[in-house]
């Protein structure tokens, strides 16, 4: 209660302009709630004369708060610590976001890479098969959503690794196309062990 009870006293001493503090309360049955203390502070000449509050019980929407926290930590987690690339980039073709994954396969700084042309990324060489792979997709009378494909891609080394990349359009709520989400993944091993075997 020290909390509740030092918001009281300023409001009372005129020191917070603060009208709302969020606590817990214990239940007579041991289970805890959430509550959003709400008052007024009512003055007679410079002097507090009243103070009105009302407790409104926030428990349900804070334990959703408190579950999509949980779920948003859990994700961030799990897209931190995947091996594969998760990528997303603007209608232009640009990243937008990048995985720590990105850094180890390919070296490019995340922050240095954001902002660039995906195709920026692919060796000279695969640019055109990359491009082609991915013009189709969206286009006008075009019923493909999605693409898949292995290129080569740039290392920051100045060498290459093989990639596979596969890639889904985004759209906004009214159907706009806003850009692609999708993953890349590093199958240098693959694609050299089928070379050698042939």
């Amino acid at each position: 209660l020290e909390p509740v009870t030092e918001f009281m006293h300023q409001h009372a001493r005129g020191e917070s302009s603060a009208s709302e503090l969020q606590h817990r309360l214990l239940h007579k049955d041991g289970s805890v709630l959430w509550v959003v203390l709400r008052i007024m502070t009512f003055f007679d000449n410079k002097s507090t004369c009243a103070i009105l509050g009302v407790h409104l019980d926030v428990t349900a929407l804070k334990h959703v708060e408190l579950n999509l926290r949980e779920a948003q930590r859990q994700y961030r987690s799990i897209i931190t610590n995947l091996k594969e690339v998760v990528f997303q980039t603007d209608h232009q073709g640009c990243f937008t976001f990048l995985n720590p994954a990105w850094n180890e396969i390919t070296g490019f700084d995340i922050s240095e890479s954001l902002g660039r042309p995906a195709s920026d990324f692919v060796h000279p060489v695969d640019r055109e098969l990359y491009l082609r792979m991915f013009r189709g997709i969206g286009a006008a009378g075009a019923r493909r959503e999605s693409a898949r494909g292995e290129v080569r891609g740039l290392r920051a080394d100045g060498g290459f690794c093989w990639i596979e990349i596969q890639a889904r359009l985004n759209h906004n709520d009214q159907g706009e196309l806003i850009g692609s989400s999708g993953t890349i993944v590093d199958v240098t091993s693959r694609v050299r062990s089928e070379q050698i075997r042939l």
